[in-house]
């Protein structure tokens, strides 16, 4: 699996498409429960200090996911 469209590795500030879940299915059903979906456009805004969580903006929320949450995100950069 190529890496990189997963959501852990955007850029601080780029915006991205989610396009699917992976990995462990309580992982990606409270994520969905958080309101992330499929279609959704999302921000990273950056990252709490040292190694801490990933921030998205998504409307007009921040949600911080760790980095093993991120990584069941499935994105394309928009």
């Amino acid at each position: 699996m190529d890496t990189s469209n997963l959501a852990d590795f955007l850029n601080r500030n780029s915006q991205a498409e989610i396009t699917g879940f992976t990995g462990d299915s309580l992982l990606i059903d409270r994520l969905k429960e958080l309101g992330l979906y499929q279609g959704l456009i999302i921000e990273n805004v950056g990252q709490a200090p040292f190694g801490g969580p990933l921030l998205y903006r998504f409307g007009g929320t921040i949600l911080a996911l760790r980095v093993e949450e991120a990584k069941c995100l499935l994105v394309k950069k928009v």
